[in-house]
């Protein structure tokens, strides 16, 4: 019996396009901005060079996922077709769909297509992954730990699967354990942005707000902001924080976002500043607004510390109960 290659054992039997897909993997992995721009190029050179190959789709949707390019949102939904098209069947359509369903707040579809897309391929991480991310923002940890569990016995050296377990014990506000894994996916991938931005906001829960600033600087900086920029922000935050303590800092973030956001599409990233400053009533208002307009900030409402001082009011639960999210706190 002739043994397959593993180009063949990925679902093509084209090399060039092969080898773009490693290539273009491997870039992604490197969890910065670079790497991202560069597995975006690599994967769609791989699909060019055989457009019947399913996995090189996957992952063309997976970097889409993190893309902020005006068209990524678009982009995700014409590559979950091609997947479809080719097969109808696969844990790849079916996870491609799940998350559009969630991102699309259809949180009860997303649910039974991350099953059907890990009973389809229960060998490989990336279902198990997707649907252990999708559970812990809806607060399901129990079965979030155990869809990482999988993902992680799959695939030990994968950086972002333990800050998902650090994600877990964020949304149980077990800071110490939560930086513990912060910091083992930073040994695993150092250039990893989504991890500083974790630790940014795991500093600013426990009122570590100079650490907290020097991690979103890290973060910004690896998703390629202009060093001029970044110098800007951040002083303009430390200076705040030094004059004006914890409630200085929250207003120039306020003063931030309101010079950066758009009210009217994005209003959950101005909801969270008022929620930290006691603006109970702006930031409800914003929040409601967030719901109206489907802001995808939106999805991270459970894990986000900057609302727990409201999760005990009725007006806050019934945002829960709207999107589809349990309303009990805390967490366990």
């Amino acid at each position: 019996m002739q043994q397959l290659s593993p180009a063949e054992l990925a679902g093509t039997k084209n090399l060039e396009s092969y080898k773009k897909y490693e290539q273009g993997c491997t870039a992604r992995r490197q969890g910065n901005a670079e790497g991202l721009k560069e597995s975006l190029k690599l994967m769609r050179e791989a699909v060019e060079l055989d457009p019947s190959f399913l996995r090189a789709w996957e992952e063309l949707f997976s970097s889409y996922m993190e893309s902020d390019a005006a068209d990524a949102k678009s982009q995700q939904r014409a590559i979950a077709k091609k997947l479809e098209q080719l097969n109808p069947n696969s844990a790849e359509a079916h996870a491609a769909q799940a998350w559009i369903a969630y991102e699309d707040f259809e949180l009860a579809r997303a649910d039974n297509e991350f099953q059907r897309a890990v009973r389809l391929d229960p060998s490989r991480p990336r279902p198990h992954r997707r649907y252990g991310e999708f559970l812990l923002a809806c607060g399901r940890l129990q079965e979030a730990r155990r869809e990482l569990g999988e993902c992680e016995a799959l695939e030990p050296g994968f950086a972002r699967t333990q800050f998902w377990f650090g994600d877990c014990f964020f949304v149980e506000r077990k800071y110490p354990q939560a930086l513990a894994q912060y910091e083992h996916s930073l040994r695993l991938a150092q250039h990893e942005r989504h991890t500083y931005s974790r630790l940014g906001s795991l500093y600013e829960a426990d009122h570590q707000i100079l650490k907290a600033i020097d991690a979103f600087a890290k973060m910004r900086a690896l998703e390629a902001e202009e060093p001029e920029k970044i110098t800007q922000r951040y002083d303009t935050l430390r200076l705040a924080f030094l004059e004006g303590g914890e409630p200085g800092y929250w207003t120039e973030r306020l003063v931030q976002a309101e010079a950066e956001s758009n009210p009217e599409k994005e209003p959950y990233g101005l909801a969270v500043f008022h929620a930290r400053l006691g603006h109970t009533e702006q930031a409800l208002k914003l929040l409601e607004r967030a719901w109206q307009v489907k802001d995808p900030g939106l999805l991270d409402v459970i894990v986000d510390q900057h609302w727990d001082d409201m999760r005990d009011k009725e007006r806050f639960k019934e945002i829960l109960t709207k999107i589809g999210y349990r309303t009990d706190w805390p967490l366990r």
